[in-house]
């Protein structure tokens, strides 16, 4: 019996037997966390690890929530890679010394120490490599969730009313049946409108989005998605993105192009027409990291066929977004062009947390967004969207703002 006791101490005595226990703790206590598609391998003392938030609303709480529990349940002197997935595929990758993590998160070392030692970037290649044909633990496939999201129009187009108001409640279930998909069908309830510019059709119950979207990375990294079904702005098709973050993370170039046809629901039905209409835009951006302000500068033809650009200033503060836009389109066939001009806003909605996803959950959307047309023509300069949760809240993978907010929040829980 002492034999046996001995050669058990001996076994967890050997590196490689320690390391492989506290892989299994940490899938385990990251599995307890609330997260999805989880997966740890360590080599020596480098822990590589992927994981995916679908608890918390803002990612930089959800990375923060994560270095805690991998720095508590790993070896002191453990290196970590983290990489942040988003529908099992990875976004962003943080790095940094178990050790460095707890001190600064304990406030014994400053915030320009943390900074040498703390990297956040699009460098996921390498690690994802390790990682990637490990069988995730709490796959996040054919997980419903039922979301409420509300729709919020106003316009000032009459001298007879100041605003116009369009309220709806237009719940949608959303579920991945593979990596990188995503099933949205929605249907919209009028719960007040006195906006008759939008359409009479926009005061009975109607379908919303009913889309069909798969997410990709090519090389580079370049971000894709293409989209297929129907959007918002009567529109249905097909709809292809690509996103490129240069080396420099302060640069990214983007594109989009979409072929649709009108959608419209009537008395007589759900009406479609021809996919006849092409859409497409390139855009650029910048982002200053030490206020993180984002300027945007796009180009393109939009849904009525007019041809524009627009250019947008970002201000990130935490989780809430605010900026102004300027655009001007202009058609073959009309002399003057069609200027315009507003603001835009994303705000987070509560709680904070959601709720665990088992095999189905009901749920809010994270964040709002909303955007103030200040012009009175409504008919051009416009560009569909493709899911409801489209907001510039893609913007807070960048790694500059993660790393910017992380430093800010030392001390959030």
């Amino acid at each position: 019996m002492k034999k046996i006791i001995f050669i058990g101490f001996l076994i967890l005595s050997i590196p490689g037997g320690y390391a492989q226990d506290k892989s299994g703790l940490l899938e385990e206590k990251l599995v307890s966390t609330g997260f999805e598609n989880i997966r740890v391998t360590n080599i020596d003392s480098n822990y590589y690890i992927s994981f995916e938030n679908n608890i918390y609303r803002w990612n930089v709480r959800a990375l923060s929530t994560a270095l805690d529990t991998i720095a508590a349940y790993s070896p002191h002197n453990a290196s970590i890679e983290l990489v942040q997935l988003s529908f099992d595929i990875p976004q962003i990758i943080t790095q940094v010394d178990a050790i460095s993590w707890i001190r600064f998160r304990s406030d014994t070392i400053k915030n320009n120490t943390i900074d040498t030692s703390l990297s956040v970037s699009y460098k996921t290649k390498s690690s994802w490599t390790l990682l990637k044909k490990q069988k995730p633990e709490k796959r996040n496939i054919a997980r419903f969730d039922l979301v409420f999201y509300p729709q919020f129009y106003l316009s000032n187009l009459t001298y007879e009313k100041v605003y116009e108001i369009q309220f709806n409640i237009a719940p949608a279930i959303e579920v991945s049946f593979w990596k990188g998909m995503l099933l949205t069908a929605q249907v919209i309830f009028p719960i007040y409108n006195d906006c008759k510019v939008y359409g009479e059709g926009d005061n009975k119950i109607r379908p919303g989005f009913l889309v069909l979207t798969q997410n990709f990375l090519l090389p580079g990294p370049v971000f894709g998605t293409v989209s297929l079904g129907n959007f918002n702005y009567d529109r249905y098709g097909v709809d292809f993105k690509l996103n490129y973050p240069f080396k420099n993370p302060k640069w990214y170039i983007g594109m989009n192009a979409g072929v649709t046809g009108y959608s419209v629901f009537t008395d007589t039905g759900w009406e479609i027409g021809y996919l006849n209409t092409l859409t497409f835009s390139a855009s650029a951006g910048y982002f200053l990291p030490r206020f993180n302000l984002r300027f945007e500068a796009s180009a393109g033809r939009y849904v009525q066929g007019d041809y524009g650009g627009r250019f947008d200033l970002s201000r990130m503060f935490g989780e809430t977004t605010i900026g102004l836009y300027a655009s001007f389109t202009t058609l073959d066939n009309i002399e003057s062009g069609q200027p315009n001009a507003g603001f835009h806003l994303t705000i987070p909605f509560p709680p904070g947390k959601r709720f665990k996803r088992r095999g189905f959950r009901v749920d809010l959307p994270n964040y709002f967004d909303w955007e103030y047309n200040g012009a009175t023509e409504l008919y051009y300069g416009r560009y569909y969207e493709t899911r409801p949760n489209v907001n510039r809240t893609e913007h807070y993978f960048n790694p500059l703002y993660i790393k910017n907010e992380l430093l800010k929040n030392r001390h959030y829980k």
